[in-house]
């Protein structure tokens, strides 16, 4: 029982608890806020004056943007936060609205909340271009506070009399959308002033067309800028140093010529959108006392890297660099010693590594004698021409073998070692290999099928060239005899020149698709069986060469076949010879009159000089300007006596044979002509030779008139056309 009233009790006394509990909101003394549970900050504003500043709220993140020039010191501050919460510290009590801080709303039920209070400074705009011309208008315009400029900033004026001493105003720039343009007027030492500017347009001083004449101007310093959307072009005489040590991308080029200059130090710099130029002067002679050239971090430059004209130069260094529109180095002076490019991989045009040879623009050297080596070997495409020339000590070439490359020009590296192999190497067409004095050279290996004009000149030890077998071209100014034992084809022009008593070997050539030009002492084609363009053979070719083993297979001269063989005591020997002057187009080696002696004496598409005969069996047709036949200086020297083509049936142009004079004697001695199948003749023309008898163009009078026939009336018999017509062939 007792245990029970417990029970009973200790219920009752619950309940009441319970039903206290439950009546407590409704006490209309001390009621619980709706919002006990909120802690947050809806709005702050800051006002300075007259005007206010709404800041932003983002999450926790209160931020207010004020103008670059503008303090919050002493800003009247409200805030609104949930009404029955607290925050802390009290915005009322505090003054310095410049410094970041932190609030802490606290709800009415204890929970905490806390904000981030920030202040970003907004730039201060200038809208269009601005233009400086005295000290008195950057001061005003420096009192504004801008920080961007949304045109062009320029300095000074072209001419006249008011001037620009100072800049060191301008400080508070950040950016100028368009270019900074600093004009002759301008009178400072230094840009101190626009060393706080992060982004330009572009940077011009002077124009490559007219350089500046600013006079004062020695150092360019913008050490804060990153980026330029367009052009630096800095030509000025006077500047020496230019430095922008954060810069890291020019979006146009980068343009320095000065004969002042000693440094240029962009260390950051890494990628340049087109050209990169530093020359020694803004004319075209040597100056500048800059020694190197290091851009450790640039590896890309859209357009050219053109260095040049720096009489001081020792070292350009690029290590970083992979690619590049160009790398030329013209003007390399004879001390210079470095040449650094370790990744260069690719090259949208030429490298020129060029030894100046103006003597008086470099001190005294036409070759360099400082360069041993070029870290040039990661080189894999140039879609342009690699040409090294003239470093006197150079004893080892970059890597070549196994790149794509359009043409190579080696020049005077007279140490560089034997063989030079290039069997490997993909040439990409339009190119020419050139080796030029390459005097320790004896072996040249190339690729089969090499789509390049291969030009040799004055080469002393270079006697073989292997493995080629079709060349775009080819060219061989000798320094020695030499053999292209596997040449088959050259689709383009071939030229032996310039080489008396010098032996040419072509065992396997069968066709050139172009000219070519024999004028070496002695040269065998056994196999040559097409020429699409000329064939020119010069006096230098002697009595002795084995003329009549030299075109022994060749059936047809698309264009002119030029022999000029007054040298040559034997007979014109082309045994398989066809067609002569057949092509579409025909080339000429010697055109038009040839009026050394005879004014009516013309060179046609088959134009010889022989004392001794023609041996063209197989000949059947001659098409352009017709053929032509010299006998040479008369006087007694000549003993061909017969002319026989015994296979020819056209000639579309003219057929005239003539001395190297008229009147000379005695006349030559040719006394027979012999044309059997002749069927077409354009006109005929024969001076100064022993002929008693032309019914050898009986076939062809018809088609002929007097305007067409001539006979000189130095010859033995000269047949008017009308004594032709009528049968009056022979002398009688």
């Amino acid at each position: 029982y007792k245990i029970m009233n417990l029970k009973k009790m200790l219920l009752l006394v619950t309940v009441g608890f319970l039903m206290l509990a439950g009546c407590s909101d409704d006490d209309p003394i001390n009621p619980i806020p709706e919002d006990a549970d909120d802690n947050f900050i809806t709005s702050v504003v800051l006002t300075v004056g007259e005007t206010s500043y709404a800041a932003a709220i983002e999450g926790n993140d209160i931020t207010v943007t004020v103008p670059y020039n503008v303090s919050l010191d002493d800003a009247a501050a409200e805030f609104k936060y949930t009404p029955s919460a607290t925050i802390m510290p009290d915005p009322a009590e505090i003054t310095d609205w410049n410094t970041e801080r932190q609030f802490r709303v606290t709800s009415y039920n204890g929970r905490t909340n806390d904000y981030k209070y920030l202040v970003v400074k907004d730039d201060i705009r200038e809208e269009g271009d601005v233009v400086l011309k005295t000290d008195a208008e950057v001061k005003a315009f420096a009192d504004k506070g801008v920080t961007i400029i949304k045109g062009d900033l320029i300095v000074g004026e072209a001419s006249g009399d008011n001037a620009v001493t100072n800049i060191e105003a301008l400080s508070a720039l950040t950016q100028v959308e368009g270019d900074i343009v600093i004009n002759d007027t301008y009178k400072g030492t230094t840009l101190d002033g626009l060393e706080n500017i992060v982004k330009i347009g572009g940077l011009h001083i002077g124009s490559t067309e007219a350089a500046s004449t600013a006079s004062e101007l020695y150092y360019a310093n913008l050490r804060s800028l990153e980026e330029i959307a367009g052009d630096i072009t800095i030509c000025n005489d006077k500047l020496q140093w230019f430095e922008a040590e954060k810069l890291t991308a020019i979006g146009g080029s980068l343009v320095m010529r000065s004969a002042a200059l000693t440094s240029v130090t962009t260390p950051a710099l890494a990628t340049v959108g087109s050209d990169f130029e530093l020359q020694g002067s803004n004319e075209e002679k040597a100056g500048g006392d800059m020694t190197i050239v290091e851009m450790k971090a640039l590896a890309s430059v859209g357009g050219k890297i053109n260095i040049k004209n720096f009489a001081k130069l020792n070292a350009v260094k690029f290590e970083a660099l992979t690619s590049a529109g160009a790398v030329l180095l013209p003007t390399i002076p004879y001390e210079f010693e470095t040449i650094s490019l370790p990744v260069l991989s690719e090259v949208g045009g030429d490298i020129q590594l060029i030894a100046n040879t103006d003597a008086t623009s470099i001190g005294g050297m036409a070759m360099n004698t400082g360069v041993k080596t070029i870290d040039m070997n990661s080189l894999s495409e140039v879609d342009g021409t690699i040409v090294l020339s003239a470093f006197a000590e150079l004893r080892e070439i970059p890597s070549l073998n196994g790149i794509k490359v359009k043409g190579i020009e080696l020049v005077n590296l007279s140490k560089v070692p034997d063989p030079l192999n290039l069997s490997q190497t993909t040439f990409s067409g339009g190119g020419r290999l050139l080796l030029t004095n390459m005097n320790l050279i004896t072996t040249l290996t190339l690729p089969v099928q090499a789509d390049v004009t291969l030009e040799l000149r004055y080469n002393k030890l270079l006697g073989k060239v292997d493995g080629v077998e079709e060349l775009a071209g080819l060219v061989y100014v000798p320094g020695t005899d030499c053999s292209f034992s596997s040449l088959k084809s050259v689709r383009g022009d071939v030229s032996f020149s310039n080489g008396p008593q010098t032996t040419i070997s072509t065992p396997q050539l069968e066709k050139v698709g172009g000219n070519l030009l024999n004028d070496v002492e002695k040269i065998g084609y056994p196999k040559l069986i097409e020429v699409g363009g000329y064939l020119a053979v010069s006096d230098n070719v002697s009595d002795d060469s084995g003329t009549e083993c030299d075109f022994c297979v060749l059936r047809k001269i698309g264009g002119q076949l030029y022999f000029d063989s007054t040298n040559i005591y034997a007979a014109i020997d082309m045994p398989e010879l066809e067609e002569i002057g057949t092509a579409a187009d025909p080339a000429y080696y010697k055109a038009g009159a040839n009026d050394k002696y005879y004014k009516e004496a013309l060179y046609g598409s088959c134009a010889l000089t022989s004392y001794d005969g023609l041996h063209l069996p197989k000949l059947r047709k001659i098409g352009g300007a017709g053929f032509t036949l010299d006998l040479g200086l008369g006087g007694g020297m000549s003993y061909l006596e017969e002319l026989s083509l015994p296979l020819l049936e056209e000639v579309d142009g003219i057929f005239q044979i003539h001395q190297n004079g008229p009147g000379m004697t005695p006349a030559a001695p040719l006394e027979r002509i012999a044309l059997p199948v002749i069927a077409k003749i354009g006109s005929v023309h024969i001076e100064g030779c022993s002929v008693t008898d032309f019914s050898a163009f009986a076939p062809v009078v018809g088609q002929l008139s007097d305007e067409t026939w001539f006979v000189h009336e130095d010859c033995s018999y000269s047949p008017t056309w009308q004594d032709m017509k009528n049968g009056k062939y022979k002398k009688e």
